[in-house]
């Protein structure tokens, strides 16, 4: 796999553990550490970071080139695990932590359902008040009243 993304068949940013992501992040918020800086910097082992596969140098490359992809990287790998998240509340054996997650997925996709209004009155109309000055454009700037 090359650094370059477009000649990647896997972006890199997507196969990183949370503890890779934090190295990555610590790589470009310290850019002079070394890898066992940065390494020791999020609590991780030294000799760790040495034997991760490539695809976490490569992140680092990428994110040193482009910390706005690499973010939004980051936010696309989080929100494929909220998503992940979800749908195993699908699976919930509570019958109504399952049914609100099944709600919410579908308004997600389909929207929300329509809500009926209903007012005060016989019919069940809804009154708005408007209160306020009405401008009606003649009158002059310059007079406070």
């Amino acid at each position: 796999m090359t650094v370059n993304q477009e000649n990647s068949t896997i972006n890199p940013f997507l196969l990183l553990s949370d503890s890779q992501w934090r190295f990555v992040t610590a790589m470009i918020e310290h850019p002079t550490f070394s890898k066992a800086e940065a390494a020791r910097h999020i609590g991780l082992k030294p000799q760790s970071v040495y034997i991760w596969p490539d695809h976490v140098d490569q992140a680092v490359e990428l994110a040193r080139r482009d910390i706005h992809g690499a973010a939004l990287q980051a936010r696309k790998t989080a929100l494929l695990k909220a998503v992940q998240v979800k749908l195993r509340g699908l699976d919930n054996k509570d019958p109504r932590i399952a049914q609100d997650v099944a709600t919410e997925i579908i308004e997600w996709e389909l929207g929300k359902a329509n809500q009926p209004l209903s007012g005060p009155g016989k019919d069940g109309a809804i009154l708005i008040k408007v209160e306020g000055l009405i401008d009606d454009g003649d009158s002059d700037p310059d007079d406070p009243h």
